[in-house]
């Protein structure tokens, strides 16, 4: 096995799987049915508020009652504050359904104890209004798959060896192994069973509460995901810290789907199948700082996903190694991707500073060919992905995307399908006419009248199908608009410019100079307006405001 003098990160667990004292039960379950070898003992603290249990040095062995609800191997069942209580180092092995289930109580310490080879969710906290518990420096390995028919009308056929169904409670130094779906799951459904029925819990939400504790814990080798928030997301009103996550040999390490306001934190990726991190995504914001990536030739770091909201994720004084430039097949690893998942309507990019990389540089973020027509800039606030050290900005390589930019300062990335533009500065400007009507809106440059670009509304998927979304460097540029199909230059009735947040990008060039004063929006080309229909002519309007 490996040992922590091999790999701090990857090192193999060893426990011991006995005690002296042994609760064990036969299988007692109705004759003839499949569950007869799955119908053990149970252990309940039933309804005892107010009291400090402990179990503590004992090995259960074949308890747990498949597909009978309440029936697990150890189970505080709506005990209410049971401050003081404790579950310490206990073997549970074998269990038919479940490890250790904290159900509507409340100040539990569950700590150093060893499920090996059980059935469902392991170490779970039931109902969703479970709070100040805490999950300390315990093992879970080989947890299976519950068959759907032996189903409690819960999601324990795609078990979590750590099921966390509130987080406003303490998550320290667990340790989640070769789960047949998934090592540790934020699902964060509506509170039920239960403690939906006591007024403490009403109103509440678990997908928005703070997170106490989440530290040093470790998922790897689960067939799955190593850590996830899907399906429901965890949208914290407070910033929640994941800090000191190890994920490794899963499939994804951490999937973050529909998650906001995280920070992942002194993290360790490695040897994930598919993914580092899946879906990190712009809802409000999300931050990977000082963490560490390492993956092989196929494999991604960190795919991002292009949520509809207007927010960006960051990553930054974080490492990546092990994605080699070409594998054999041909195929690259992918540190940083974008466009495996069709982005949305309306995103923002994430920022990235402070990043190293053992591979090729301009592999480094990958941008994917279903992303052609989509505008995607990606800044590199202080130059560490480009090998001259020098900032910038990552593009797609399109029209309308490098119309405007120097593109003597860009040089091909990965899959020739990004650009990384050094010393270029862009800003996103997002021009809403105020009318679904189908325009184009032509953008030239004042300086240059070689660089001309028309745009077509489908490049922004705005909802409302009104916007124009373009991206920009430093410069002074005229607008106008043609009304298809006839291509007729025109004005919308009401036209408003939106800027992004100015880039950090200070010297050289400066992008805070670009705003309404650097475009030049009316009628081009010596037209002039026609007062009665707001469209531009050359020559007369007629009566009914048309150009004559």
């Amino acid at each position: 096995p490996t040992s922590l003098k091999d790999d701090i990160h990857m090192a193999s667990e060893v426990a011991w799987l006995s005690r002296p004292i042994v609760f064990e039960a036969e299988g007692d379950g109705p004759s003839n049915t499949i569950k007869d070898a799955l119908h053990g003992g149970h252990l309940i603290i039933y309804h005892t508020p107010n009291v400090a249990q402990r179990i503590e040095g004992v090995e259960i062995h074949n308890f747990g009652q498949q597909g009978e609800l309440g029936r697990y191997p150890i189970h505080f069942h709506m005990s209410g504050n049971v401050a003081g209580s404790t579950v310490r180092k206990n073997v549970i092995r074998e269990s038919n359904q479940r490890c250790v289930v904290i159900h509507g109580s409340h100040e539990v310490l569950v700590e150093d104890n060893v499920a090996f080879d059980s059935y469902g969710h392991c170490y779970i906290l039931e109902d969703g209004g479970e709070e100040d518990n805490t999950f300390k420096n315990n093992l879970g390995a080989r947890t299976r798959t519950q068959p759907e028919e032996h189903s409690i009308g819960s999601s324990d056929d795609e078990p979590s060896t750590l099921w966390i169904t509130n987080p406003k409670n303490h998550f320290i130094g667990n340790v989640c192994a070769g789960s047949q779906s998934t090592g540790i799951w934020f699902e964060l459904r509506a509170i039920r069973g239960d403690s939906a029925e006591l007024s403490e819990n009403e109103g509440k939400d678990p997908k928005v509460l703070p997170l106490h504790t989440f530290k040093d814990n470790t998922a790897h080798s689960n067939h799955n995901h190593g850590m996830t928030t899907y399906f429901l997301g965890y949208r914290p009103h407070s910033e929640a810290l994941f800090e000191g996550i190890t994920s490794y040999q899963n499939r994804f390490g951490l999937m973050l789907h529909g998650t906001s306001n995280v920070r992942v934190k002194d993290a360790f990726f490695g040897m994930n199948t598919d993914s580092g991190v899946l879906y990190f995504g712009n809802f409000i914001t999300n931050v990977i700082e000082n963490s560490e990536f390492v993956g092989y030739c196929g494999t991604s770091g960190i795919k991002f996903s292009l949520e509809p909201r207007r927010s960006q994720v960051e990553v930054y004084s974080t490492s990546f190694s092990g994605y080699n430039d070409a594998c054999n097949s041909g195929s690259y690893g992918k540190p940083l991707n974008i466009g495996d998942n069709e982005s949305k309507k309306e995103y923002d990019m994430p920022i990235l500073s402070n990043l190293t990389f053992d591979s090729n540089i301009a592999h480094a973020l990958n941008i994917g060919t279903n992303l052609e027509n989509r505008n995607i800039f990606i800044e590199d606030h202080d130059g560490t992905m480009n090998p001259s050290g020098l900032p910038g900005f990552y593009v797609n390589d399109a029209a309308h995307m490098t119309t405007f930019i120097d593109t003597n300062l860009c040089s091909p990335g990965l899959n020739n399908q990004a650009l990384f533009c050094e010393n270029t500065c862009l800003r996103r400007i997002i021009v809403d006419t105020g009318s679904r009507d189908d325009y184009q809106m032509v953008v030239a440059s004042e300086t240059n009248s070689a660089k001309v670009f028309t745009f077509d509304k489908y490049i922004t998927f705005n909802s409302a199908n009104t916007q124009f979304d373009v991206v920009l460097p430093l410069d002074n540029y005229s607008v106008h608009f043609l009304r298809l199909p006839e291509q007729e230059i025109m004005v919308p009735p009401a036209v408003t410019f939106t800027f992004d947040d100015e880039t950090n990008l200070d010297d050289p060039p400066n992008c805070e100079h670009i705003t309404t004063a650097s475009i030049n929006f009316g009628c081009m080309q010596a037209h002039e307006e026609c007062s009665a229909s707001n469209e531009c002519c050359s020559g007369d309007c007629s009566g009914e405001g048309k150009c004559m």
